[in-house]
């Protein structure tokens, strides 16, 4: 029977190996020299790659930018991490430092001025200081842009707090970073491809000439621009067009209501809520869906679903979602992580929001776990969310009443009953007290940041 393998056209062999899992690939390539020289093909490891685009926490690569050994190393090492976070090892997981920039490198005074610090494509940090704009190619150790801000003059970043939610994005989609410069009220737009290309922009579609306009982030392309406060003057903005698009909040009984959050749910959805300071009132939940809307710079964009929900909920995170569109209509799940004030005490819950056909949002409350953990949602917290609606990355994980804490890695899956299945695994961060803490992670790669005030930017590796 082997003899009989070994006379098959490579051809054939090619279809069979491509279509092996990671694995069993390099099972195969030990068995003979034959084998070995096929596995090592290129045409084997873009196959799987183009594979693992919607498998899991794969990350989006640039095939044509990596040899096949460079291409062959990051795909085992996104198979063993997601096979780490599937299977968490019950010895502690910990980082260790790969390289640092220090103050002098980086050419800034006051690191803690840095905002924000994200890793794009598992390979490019990006960094916005008031006085420069730096780009790191974390695989190389190179420095692939800077711009220094005029005299006198400094950076700042329009989103008032950093992005608490990534999207693992696919490999065309640009980073874009909007910023101004001080005293001016000229909006520029810093953009990175996929290949490292940074290009910066003046964008005088953009306004920005009121003190409290508020930016958030909602994902690499997409952002919401609220310039008063209240939910009437909400706007969506799609920065590769550089288009704005009011926001339609005639579902609300007072459209004074103040606007709170915004998420980013894959699937191109956006969830908007809308609450007073008076808990009482509860919250107005909408969801839109920007690509199904015509591209028209003077349209407004309605909702497709909304509802009310008669809870205090200081704020919240994605857990995971599923939305899918049949027969014209829009139906499915959103799982958030709610952080709420119920009865004189704080509690933390995933809360699902049911996508239903009609048009309409309804809410069911999880009963808190039964072990008696609660999450601590912090603005440094740091989860992944890949293109199926699944989160993954590191929370603060603490028992009920205690002070202190430890990071953990979490993974997030809906188990057969549709409740949110949460596994974790505890890990450390080095102990040098020079490491600081970590500001951002990237779970394709298991590529950490982290901060310190003397010492500079830190880059990790979590060890397999």
């Amino acid at each position: 029977m082997s003899s009989l393998l070994f006379e098959l056209p490579d051809d054939v062999l090619f279809n069979v190996i491509e279509f092996s899992s990671i694995p069993d690939i390099f099972a195969i390539r030990a068995t003979c020299k034959q084998f070995q020289a096929l596995t090592k093909n290129r045409h084997v490891w873009t196959a799987i790659s183009k594979r693992s685009d919607h498998d899991g926490f794969f990350p989006a690569v640039d095939l044509a930018s990596q040899t096949v050994g460079d291409l062959e190393r990051i795909l085992l090492r996104a198979y063993q991490l997601d096979a780490l976070w599937l299977n968490p090892s019950p010895n502690k997981l910990f980082f260790k430092r790969r390289w640092s920039l220090d103050n002098a490198t980086l050419g800034i005074d006051i690191i803690s001025d840095i905002h924000p610090i994200e890793i794009y494509q598992s390979r490019y940090l990006i960094l916005l200081h008031k006085k420069v704009i730096l780009v790191y190619d974390t695989l190389t150790k190179h420095e692939v842009f800077r711009q220094n801000a005029p005299e006198d003059q400094a950076f700042c970043c329009l989103y008032d707090s950093p992005r608490l939610t990534r999207m693992v994005m696919v490999s065309e989609t640009d980073y874009f970073l909007p910023f101004i410069l001080s005293n001016t009220n000229t909006i520029s737009m810093c953009r990175i491809t996929p290949l490292g290309i940074v290009t910066v922009t003046d964008c005088p579609e953009f306004r920005f000439g009121v003190e409290d306009d508020i930016w958030r982030s909602i994902g690499h392309d997409l952002a919401i621009i609220n310039p008063n406060g209240f939910g009437e003057m909400v706007q969506l903005a799609h920065l590769p067009s550089r288009k704005v698009y009011p926001i339609s909040v005639e579902f609300m009984h007072d459209p004074h209501i103040p606007f709170r959050y915004a998420l980013f749910v894959p699937g191109g959805h956006v969830l908007l809520d809308f609450a007073t300071s008076n808990p009482t009132t509860g919250h107005y939940f909408a969801l839109y869906h920007p690509s199904d809307h015509p591209v028209l710079p003077t349209s407004t964009l309605r909702p497709s679903h909304q509802g009310h929900l008669a809870l205090h909920i200081m704020r919240f995170d994605l857990l995971s979602s599923k939305i899918s569109a049949s027969d014209g209509s829009t139906s499915g799940f959103i799982w958030l992580l709610v952080y709420l004030r119920r009865n004189g005490n704080t509690e933390v819950c995933p809360l699902c929001i049911t996508v239903q056909a009609d048009g309409h949002l309804s809410f069911t409350l999880a009963a808190p776990s039964s072990h008696r953990i609660t999450w601590s949602l912090r603005v440094n917290m740091n989860l992944t969310v890949n293109l199926d609606g699944r989160p993954r990355g590191i929370a603060w994980h603490r028992i009920r009443d205690q002070a202190e804490g430890h990071p953990v890695l979490c993974d997030v899956d809906i188990d057969c009953m549709g409740e949110p299945l949460i596994r974790t695994a505890k890990i450390d961060i080095p102990e040098d007290p020079h490491t600081g803490v970590m500001v951002a992670l990237d779970v394709c790669q298991g590529l950490g940041v982290s901060l310190e005030r003397t010492s500079g930017i830190h880059i990790l590796d979590l060890v397999l």
